[in-house]
């Protein structure tokens, strides 16, 4: 299993921190998607082309954009920049959304969130895959890489978008945010059942401050995760380096 970070929201620390998570060695870096929650955050997109421009390594992607607050073509825009930029290392996470703050913020009806995400993501990857959409197309650059398009979705075994992340997308994103262990294994075994090939499954937003963070860790390893994705309260180099060594100490 490989072991992502989830990038600051001061955009002032994004430089520093994703120098410092490569040289560490984490194996990829993260960004999350919220607005209107009482503090300034770096704008996602802009986090991860500040990334790209700064490591050479490690993998970049989001868990999650919240596609319904962006307008399709520039959110595809955004994205294949960031993608030409990182050498085809950007995965790109989308979802629904679920707190109505942010889309009262964005002038986004959130009851419409789910309609959104299904027209945006499949925009979105016909824009990057050079198609017309609705007379627009990016005039994709011909050296811009595959960008791999995953889905978040909640872990419910039964949930029409955990399907989909399966059986029409790259890969699936569940968060661990809870901490509810069984309900992330029962829907990775899910997905692995549907996705042809197995897919792609990333256990996302990790609290590592929290008690017992260490231990789950590694017990999403053993039930088969891709990745796990922590989420710090601070990023000094001690802090990084604790949070490194949580995939790698035996417990």
């Amino acid at each position: 299993m490989r072991l992502g970070l989830v990038l600051p929201p001061r955009a002032s620390d994004l430089v520093a921190v994703a120098q410092e998570a490569e040289r560490i060695g984490f194996d990829s870096l993260w960004v999350t998607d919220t607005l209107n929650r009482g503090a300034m955050r770096a704008d996602p997109l802009v986090a991860l082309g500040v990334a790209a421009a700064v490591t050479e390594r490690v993998a970049l992607g989001s868990c999650v954009v919240q596609a319904p607050l962006r307008p399709p073509f520039v959110l595809a825009n955004q994205a294949g920049s960031v993608a030409a930029l990182a050498g085809g290392r950007l995965t790109l996470g989308l979802g629904a959304g679920s707190t109505p703050g942010d889309f009262a913020a964005a002038d986004v009806d959130f009851d419409a969130r789910f309609r959104l995400l299904q027209h945006h993501a499949e925009t979105v990857r016909a824009l990057l895959a050079g198609d017309e959409v609705g007379g627009a197309s990016l005039g994709r650059w011909p050296d811009l890489p595959l960008v791999p398009m995953f889905i978040g979705a909640w872990a419910s075994t039964s949930g029409r978008w955990l399907r989909k992340a399966a059986e029409e997308y790259d890969g699936w994103i569940g968060s661990a945010a809870s901490g509810d262990l069984d309900a992330l294994v029962a829907a990775l075994e899910t997905y692995r059942d549907l996705a042809p090939d197995g897919g792609r499954a990333v256990a996302a937003n990790v609290l590592a401050w929290r008690p017992g963070s260490a231990e789950l860790v590694q017990e999403l390893g053993r039930a088969g995760f891709d990745e796990a994705v922590l989420m710090l309260e601070s990023y000094d180099t001690d802090s990084l380096e604790r949070a490194r060594r949580m995939w790698d100490q035996e417990l």
